[in-house]
Formats: C-alpha cells, structure tokens, sequence
C-alpha cells in the first residue's frame, strides 16, 4: 500500500492518477429541485381544476393555451412545448407522475447537484414535447410522464457509463424492470402518448450521457450543462419544426 493524502491506496489507484476534490457544493444532500417541480406540477393542476378543468373535447384541449397541442404550436403558441408537461388529466394521472418524480429525483438530484438535474429534467420534458410533435401532432397531450420517462433512462445510462452492460442495465436493477414494464405499458395500453413517453426517454439517456460521460471524461461540469443545454434547445427547435405539420384548428379554438 501507498501512503496518500488521505490514508492508504493500492499500487494501482496509485498510478491511475490524481483524485477527485470534490467541494461542498457537490455535496447536495436535499432534493430542492424536485420538491419544486413536484409543488409547480401541484399546483398547476389545483388552479387548472379550479379554472374548470380539462375538458374531454380535444378541440377544447386546444383552446385551454397550455396542453401540447400541434396546430396551436404552429400558430405561435410555442409555450405549449413546456407548459404541457405541468397539466395532468386527473387525480391518478398527476398522482402516479409526482410519485414517481420524487422516487427518481430524491435519487438523482443529489448525485447530479440542483442545475444539472434540472437541466435534464428540463431536457427530457423538451424531448417529450417533440415526440409528440413526431407521432401525434393533432392529439392534444398533457403530463409530466415524457419528462419522467427521461429521467429513468438518465438512470439507464449512469449504469452503462459505471460498466454495467445494457442486459444488466435493464434486468438485474429496479430502474431497468421499472423501465421495460413502462415502455410495455406504453405500446399496449391505448389513450397513452406514445410519442410523449420514448420522446422523454430518448431525450433523458442522451442528456444524461452528456452529463454523466462528459463529467467523467473531463472532469467539467460546467461543459456537460453548456452540452446538455444545447441539445436542449436543439430540441426545442426540432419541436416547433415537427409542429409546422400538423393539422390547422379553426381560430375559435386556438
């Protein structure tokens, strides 16, 4: 053994180089950000309900301003992109995305650090938003499933980066199991956006790639969060493309 700054190290440990400093501010050990988007999701859903609620007219899903809807994208309404992601269609629909959110963010958040997680949940929230805009444009769309579906392939994604392989990465871990079931349920069980689920898993492996592998290799968050904020608004702007086809919705409803 050889004597380092801070007890022992094997031979090899040695040579691999120099340690990590990790500072106070790596530490984050309280889930702020999650607790946040978990009270937005919250509260947009009391003052939506409060309002009169989501109206099961898809042209009325339209005219509400905030929903994922194609033709109100198109005629200017990109705000839609991010908005969508805070209204849910009821009790158990906000109830299964929140608890899921907290699970996975109480996790992730104080193993990223309060802005990269944010930055991926923005980003896969985002790649969402688009995959709807891809598969189903005219279908108005509501939830924060697109951007929890991102967060666990962040999670999938960690593990490959660590050197788990991808069979052990999906079927020997809790997220991969969580993972499948979810994609199953996605494809078979009818009325769920399909395009808003694998949008926000696509979206979250890849920031979380960017985040986790870029950090690893040089030991420089400050570029992981520039890369990760760039494919963010790369995706933004894919969205508002992708909703330049989508049907045109008469005025009245816009």
């Amino acid at each position: 053994m050889i004597q380092a700054s801070v007890g022992f190290q094997c031979p090899e440990c040695a040579r691999s180089g120099a340690q990590r400093v990790y500072r106070a501010s790596d530490l984050v050990t309280k889930p702020y950000v999650t607790w946040i988007l978990v009270a937005l999701n919250i509260a947009a859903y009391v003052a939506f309900v409060l309002a009169g609620g989501l109206d099961q007219d898809p042209l009325s899903y339209c005219g509400d301003e905030f929903s994922i809807c194609g033709p109100a994208v198109k005629d200017g309404q990109w705000w839609r992109l991010l908005s969508g992601a805070f209204l849910h269609a009821g009790v158990l629909h906000i109830s299964m995305n929140m608890l899921l959110l907290y699970i996975l963010g109480r996790g992730l958040e104080p193993l990223l650090g309060h802005l990269r997680f944010g930055v991926l949940y923005g980003a896969s929230l985002i790649g969402g938003s688009a995959g709807v805009m891809l598969l189903s444009p005219d279908q108005p769309t509501v939830g924060a499933s697109g951007a929890v579906f991102g967060l666990i392939g962040a999670l999938v994604v960690l593990y490959l980066v660590r050197g788990m392989s991808l069979s052990d990465a999906l079927l020997s871990t809790e997220i991969g199991v969580l993972l499948i079931l979810n994609i199953v349920i996605t494809l078979v069980v009818p009325g769920i956006s399909k395009g808003g689920h694998l949008g926000g898993l696509i979206a979250g492996a890849v920031a979380g790639w960017i985040l986790f592998w870029v950090d690893q290799r040089y030991d420089n968050r400050a570029l992981s969060v520039a890369l990760a904020c760039a494919f963010a608004g790369g995706l933004f702007v894919f969205a508002l493309l992708l909703a330049q086809d989508a049907a045109t919705v008469p005025s009245r409803f816009l």
